[in-house]
Parts: structure tokens; C-alpha cells; sequence
């Protein structure tokens, strides 16, 4: 589940740094569709993995439940506060980038290392 959340994750971050400015001025009804997807991603990684432990895994389930809180907001609010470009987008990238990285890092270390 690393393996793939974790090159999602620095994905995004690195596209939405690029592109943050074609999200502000959305219509509520694409902020809805983008949120019903966020919801049914983080349902999906909450019910494959919600293991918590004192480990670089807690951050999958942690992953899951807050893309599913994200997407839920906007599902309920589609018209409410979103983040617009600035230095709050940046770091929050930058904080998604890193879990990324994490992710990725664990995920595919243990993928190779079984196969050997």
C-alpha cells in the first residue's frame, strides 16, 4: 500500500506546487466531484489498511482517514474556505511531499527486500 500511496502523494505535491492557481476559482460542482474522489480514496486505504502501530506504517491509515476527511469537506462545503495559492499551500505540498518520500522510500525498501 506504500508503494503506491507514497509516489501518489509526492505526485500531487509536486503538480499541485506547479498548478495550485487553477483550483481557485473552481465551480462548487467540480470541488464536489474532486471531493467525492478524495472521499472514496481514503475510504478505500482506511478499509485495505487501518493497522495502527508506532511505525512509519501509521502513516497509510493516517493517509487514508485525512484524504477522507479532505474529500468529505468538500463534499459538504463545496461553496466553503479552500486554500488559495500562498505559503500555506507551499508548505502543506512540502509536508505531502515528504510523507510521499516516506512512503515510498518503506514501501518499495520492503518490496525489494523480499524478493531477494
Amino acid at each position: 500500500m506504500a508503494a503506491v500511496i507514497g509516489p501518489s502523494l509526492i505526485a500531487v505535491a509536486v503538480t499541485a506546487t506547479n498548478n495550485f492557481a487553477l483550483f481557485d476559482d473552481q465551480p462548487p460542482d467540480a470541488v464536489y466531484l474532486r471531493g467525492m474522489m478524495f472521499f472514496v480514496l481514503g475510504l478505500v486505504v482506511i478499509v485495505l489498511h487501518n493497522r495502527w502501530s508506532r511505525t512509519w506504517r501509521m502513516l497509510i491509515p493516517l493517509s487514508g482517514w485525512t484524504i477522507g476527511a479532505v474529500g468529505l469537506y468538500h463534499m459538504i462545503w463545496p461553496n466553503g474556505p479552500h486554500l488559495q495559492s500562498g505559503l500555506a499551500v507551499s508548505f502543506t505540498c512540502a509536508v505531502v511531499g515528504a510523507i510521499g518520500a516516506v512512503l515510498s522510500f518503506q514501501g518499495f525498501k520492503h518490496r525489494v527486500l523480499r524478493r531477494a
